[in-house]
């Protein structure tokens, strides 16, 4: 993610070696921090369980069965907490 709208996008100067991609404008940090609908503040969100969680930060992952392709499931263990999450990789 681009940081701000200066020159360089918050980066460098210098020319990129990949393109920063359609509106860098609207699509850097500054811009999205204000905004609680922006991708920045969704993706925030979506992390912010993770904070503070020994079960996330070096806890034990196990993969879970299940019958439907497009679910991801799987357990995060520690000594103190137990999570099992479920991420639906459908396009629907």
């Amino acid at each position: 993610m681009l940081w701000d709208s200066s020159p360089g996008w918050g980066f460098s100067r210098g020319k990129p070696w990949i393109a920063f991609g359609a509106s860098p404008e609207t699509t850097n940090l500054e811009a999205q921090r204000p905004d609680r609908a922006s991708p920045y503040n969704f993706y925030r969100q979506l992390l912010a369980p993770r904070r503070g969680r020994a079960a996330f930060g070096s806890g034990s992952l196990q993969f879970l069965a299940t019958d439907t392709p497009e679910v991801l499931l799987y357990r995060r263990d520690s000594a103190e907490e137990r999570y099992v999450l479920a991420v639906n990789l459908d396009e629907h």
